[in-house]
């Protein structure tokens, strides 16, 4: 019995020799929000927005913290807008005005979540991703439409996890700063401009954020039409050249399948594709052609990425006098045998340089390509 005595008191004893040498190395850490409750009023071209910022600052300052899996910080942002024009949208941006940050590069991590939308589109979710060490770092944008006292609310969390890696650099690591609502600079902006083709539209241009989405886009009218969605540049419509290609299942070079499309007569297009699967860039053809038979010009793809050149070896066509185009796909004997050639990822745009793909139908959450002033439009199906 005293035998089980001692032991039972020595292990009570290592027990608290290691806690206590736990708590020792950590005994320095603590976290602290300070600052006072901020609140003030934005002035945007297209009226004005109160920033409210709870849990009484905007201002972070993290020191003497240990890895937890729980974030360190949690500030709630709430802003008002309201809009006192009838064709402008109020574009802001919310980020980090880092004064310090002493902790090793990819230590500390936020997230910013989206808990209220009254109107218009706000930032996008968040999860995991890097706070940088120094300068302003932004997180996102957002956008009020013609509307008056609507609210966008944000929960944004900043995290010190552990990675695994040794923390004691990490020991005496600071980090002060502030969150930031700012107003969207003109620069940060593009025009798009809706043809309605003919159809009836209220709204014939919006102002977008060159880096964002497109975000809430009209609907036109046109008697005896149905309005099926706006297009951008991409000619190749995915949904309706529906085809999906097994070379592993042909083994005939005249075996192929096409599709017919119609375009401007004596007009340069590029044509771009993305391949799958196992694929060693010596065949699997793609055809581009003005009739509908093999003889047409055949590209290759050679790599397993979109844009430029290392897409095709020359994808770029120009059509006859009647403007149709084929576009197809044949097999031939070098090819993988599980290669796939799928109708998604295709890009036909006119001219001679391949860019950044772009689906055929755009809708509000598709993320602009082309950070310049462009076009959309309007798709009709005759009822």
């Amino acid at each position: 019995m005293e035998k089980t005595k001692k032991s039972l008191i020595l292990s009570i004893s290592l027990a608290l020799v290691f806690i206590i040498t736990i708590g020792l190395s950590y005994a320095y850490f603590s976290a602290r929000l300070i600052g006072v409750e901020r609140a003030s009023t934005l002035t945007l071209d297209a009226g004005k927005m109160e920033i409210d910022y709870s849990e009484n600052s905007n201002i972070i300052e993290l020191y003497g913290i240990y890895p937890k899996e729980e974030a360190w910080a949690s500030k709630t942002i709430t802003l008002t807008g309201t809009n006192t024009t009838i064709d402008l949208d109020m574009h802001y941006k919310i980020g980090f005005e880092i004064e310090e940050n002493t902790f090793s590069e990819g230590s500390l991590s936020y997230t910013i979540k989206n808990t209220l939308n009254e109107s218009g589109t706000p930032l996008e979710d968040i999860e995991s991703t890097i706070v940088k060490t120094s300068g302003n770092q932004y997180i996102g944008y957002g956008t009020f439409g013609r509307v008056k006292d609507k609210v966008h609310s944000y929960e944004i969390k900043i995290y010190f996890k552990n990675n695994g890696a040794s923390q004691n650099e990490n020991q005496k690591a600071r980090f002060k700063g502030k969150i930031i609502v700012e107003k969207v600079l003109d620069d940060e902006l593009i025009t798009v401009t809706f043809n309605p083709e003919g159809g009836e539209l209220n709204t014939t241009t919006k102002k977008v954020l060159a880096t964002g989405t497109y975000g809430d886009l009209p609907i036109p009218t046109k008697e005896g039409y149905e309005f099926l969605g706006w297009n951008g540049k991409n000619m190749f419509n995915e949904e309706k050249y529906l085809y999906l290609r097994d070379f592993s299942k042909h083994n005939n070079i005249t075996d192929y399948d096409y599709a017919e499309i119609y375009l401007l007569p004596n007009t340069t297009y590029r044509f771009s594709k993305k391949r799958y699967n196992n694929y060693d860039g010596r065949s699997g053809y793609l055809i581009i052609s003005s009739s509908n038979a093999i003889s047409g010009d055949a590209y290759s793809s050679i790599a397993n990425v979109y844009y430029p050149d290392t897409m095709c070896t020359n994808g770029i066509y120009t059509t006859d006098d009647d403007g149709i185009l084929f576009i197809g796909t044949i097999y031939t004997s070098q090819s993988t045998l599980n290669t796939i050639w799928k109708n998604t990822d295709v890009q036909l745009e006119e001219g001679s340089i391949a860019t950044a793909y772009e689906p055929y139908y755009i809708t509000k959450n598709i993320n602009i390509t082309r950070n310049y002033d462009h076009t959309l439009k309007a798709i009709w199906k005759e009822i």
